[in-house]
């Protein structure tokens, strides 16, 4: 059946079979265990149970009440060995592949890569509604258009947006993906007034899993600059977007 009509769970939970059954994990029982895990959570949504504390815990068998990530590096190094078995796995493994489990550097969700006809790009961001935290509620109407201004532009630059998200999103679990898209990032932006006046604009890149600030990127300028401004922080978000992963900072 065509990959563009079966649903990405089923894809996924078919190539996870294949995987724990090849030559690259039969041999190592814990490298298919954590697999499995990593991806049932992603398919699930289970975002909580993605990051490295929760992972050490229930693959790994840490005791929560001791497990330190700082000491023990037990998920890391597990995950960067299961991530090259993967990748030395699909560069020589024969025969056409409707998806593949990819693990990105720097978190533990999965990727669902489709490599059918037709497939198309991966979402990686969700945009939040933009915060006007001025006070000043005649700025509402500027807030929506950057906010849509921004949503354009990150297509215009070649990203595959998950649909926009109302601001209470960000505190729903699931919110954040659907049952064909997992976003990698957050896009979250707000506008505050300066003492002096001035406008400011901050958007933060929030990864999806564990919450952490990826990166800031925040421009002030007069009030009456307002398109001025919206147009220097969108060049400013793309430009970050567009830096190979783990150059961000």
């Amino acid at each position: 059946m065509d990959a563009a009509v079966v649903p990405l769970r089923d894809l996924a939970l078919a190539e996870l079979a294949r995987l724990c059954e090849s030559e690259a994990l039969r041999r190592s029982p814990m490298h298919a265990r954590l697999l499995r895990y990593l991806v049932e959570h992603a398919l699930a949504h289970d975002r909580l149970a993605l990051t490295e504390t929760a992972i050490a815990i229930a693959v790994f068998r840490r005791d929560p009440r001791s497990y330190d990530a700082n000491v023990d590096p037990i998920v890391r190094v597990s995950v960067g060995r299961l991530r090259t078995r993967l990748g030395a796995w699909y560069a020589q493994a024969a025969g056409p592949r409707a998806l593949r489990i990819l693990l990105p550097r720097g978190r533990y969700v999965p990727e669902f890569v489709l490599t059918g006809a037709g497939a198309g790009p991966r979402a990686r961001i969700a945009v939040l509604d933009m915060r006007n935290a001025s006070g000043r509620p005649r700025y509402d109407p500027f807030c929506r258009r950057f906010e849509r201004a921004l949503a354009e532009a990150l297509v215009g630059a070649g990203e595959r947006l998950v649909d926009r998200r109302p601001r209470s999103a960000l505190s729903r679990r699931a919110a954040l993906a659907r049952d064909d898209d997992l976003a990698e990032c957050v896009v979250d932006s707000v506008l505050t007034t300066d003492h002096d006046g001035a406008l400011r604009i901050t958007v933060r890149a929030i990864d999806a899993v564990d919450r952490h600030v990826r990166w800031v990127e925040t421009v002030a300028d007069a009030p009456c600059a307002c398109a001025t401004l919206g147009r220097r922080v969108t060049a400013r978000v793309i430009a970050r977007l567009a830096m190979p992963a783990g150059a961000e900072g």
